[in-house]
């Protein structure tokens, strides 16, 4: 790979943290009550579908991307 500068751009994200936010959100999009056996996109569920207690997790999680490159 060749890269101006020399320098291979490093993305800091956090595996995990992302891994889990992603999770929420397919868990908020999807609920497994009603998306269960279905291959409906979430817009084609059924509105209004999802109570807080169902939505378990932090909804915005801070995403450290700076864009800029580690040494």
């Amino acid at each position: 790979m060749s890269v101006a500068g020399g320098e291979i751009p490093r993305c800091r994200v956090d595996l995990p943290l992302a891994v889990l936010s992603k999770m929420d959100i397919n868990r908020r999009r999807y609920p497994a009550h009603l998306a269960r056996s279905s291959s409906r996109k979430y817009t084609e569920l059924p509105h209004g579908a999802i109570s807080e207690d169902q939505a378990v997790g932090p909804a915005d999680l801070p995403c450290d991307s700076t864009g800029q490159t580690s040494t």
